[in-house]
């Protein structure tokens, strides 16, 4: 089984007991814990994706990191994500969670690239067309990049809208690498 297919079975699992118990919103609010403290600890991953560390001795560290922070739902889970031997997903699991969270309920996040920071009168007007041309809330993630010179790149899904001056410049020299115009005297 493809670890793509196991990491949104066991997501959508926990979704769906998470929804039934109407705890949803509290399990996400712990996925994104779990998620964020799983891409800032090195140690923590690399105890996860270590396959000689027994079960029992990983589930007593996400115990021990995780019980007061998460609901019971939560630490069940991580308990039997021990037992099966897939805690080396969890990383993976809980961000499918996110996902298939802020689906649920209507977010759609947006990455915007941008040269420079933006004023908040700008950012909310941003935020306000893709509500409207989207016709969901918007979570907007942004990221500097003087790389893009100037301009933006807006990513929705799997969608790109690239609008960035090094675009522009990259297209006009292909234009120019082709040499049409062939000068006659």
């Amino acid at each position: 089984m493809s670890s793509l297919i196991l990491q949104t079975r066991y997501a959508k699992s926990l979704f769906d007991l998470a929804c039934e118990l109407d705890q949803a919103a509290k399990v996400y609010n712990d996925m994104l814990l779990i998620y964020k403290a799983c891409t800032d600890n090195r140690l923590l991953r690399a105890i996860l994706k270590n396959p000689t560390i027994k079960p029992l001795k990983k589930r007593s560290i996400l115990k021990e990191i995780f019980a007061d922070k998460v609901t019971e739902i939560t630490m069940k889970f991580l308990n039997l994500l021990s037992a099966k031997r897939r805690d080396v997903y969890l990383m993976e699991i809980s961000e499918r969670y996110i996902k298939i969270y802020k689906e649920h309920i209507g977010i759609k996040t947006v990455h915007l690239t941008i040269a420079e920071p933006v004023s908040d009168n700008i950012r909310n007007q941003i935020i306000s067309t893709l509500k409207q041309e989207l016709h969901s809330e918007i979570e907007l993630l942004e990221k500097i990049s003087p790389n893009i010179i100037g301009g933006f790149t807006l990513k929705v899904e799997d969608k790109l809208y690239d609008a960035s001056i090094s675009q522009s410049i990259s297209i006009l020299k292909q234009a120019f690498s082709k040499n049409i115009y062939q000068g006659s005297l």
